[in-house]
């Protein structure tokens, strides 16, 4: 999955076969642009899946997405799809890890085969969707994403800080400014 690499052009053109229609409203194609540009640069052989990059993808699905709760499935489906990903395995994956961090602590997570799997990869390659994913499983077990957890969970994945870091900023912005629109 997303080993292939694909022009962002390309993406496009198979996310709109899939969603089907041409239109949609300026955030939410915004939104859209975003997510299948940055999957678009991110795939090659260096990018590995995991559940955290599913939880990731979800969560800001339903974050940025309208709440209409066919429509959002559809567009993202259409981005997955576009990418050569299985909508229902990664909703499947991010379920079964958000099953496994409710009621869990930092500990176990950190323990965890998915943080394992991860810190074994020397070149693990950092995605926006992955990143979204650790801060949500963050706060799944009851910790803020503060510099200090960033720090923390990244050393025990063996990743640089410091993306995620200006991840975490750019995504609290983003949300206040979402709430402030609201």
């Amino acid at each position: 999955m997303l080993n292939d690499y694909k022009t962002v052009s390309d993406v496009r053109n198979k996310f709109y076969k899939a969603y089907g229609k041409m239109f949609m409203r300026a955030e939410i194609q915004s939104f859209v642009n975003e997510m299948l540009s940055a999957m678009s640069m991110a795939a090659g052989p260096s990018f590995t899946y995991s559940r955290m990059f599913a939880l990731g993808f979800d969560s800001l699905c339903k974050t940025f997405l309208p709440t209409d709760d066919a429509d959002r499935d559809k567009l993202e489906d259409s981005m997955l799809i576009a990418l050569g990903l299985e909508p229902k395995k990664i909703r499947q994956d991010a379920e079964d890890l958000k099953a496994i961090a409710s009621g869990s602590t930092e500990e176990a997570i950190l323990e965890s085969e998915d943080f394992k799997k991860i810190a074994a990869i020397e070149e693990f390659k950092y995605v926006y969707q992955f990143g979204a994913g650790l801060l949500t499983l963050m706060t799944l077990v009851g910790q803020e994403p503060t510099e200090e957890t960033i720090e923390r969970w990244c050393g025990e994945l063996n990743i640089s800080n410091a993306t995620l870091k200006k991840d975490a900023a750019y995504y609290r912005s983003i949300i206040k400014k979402l709430a402030e629109t609201k």
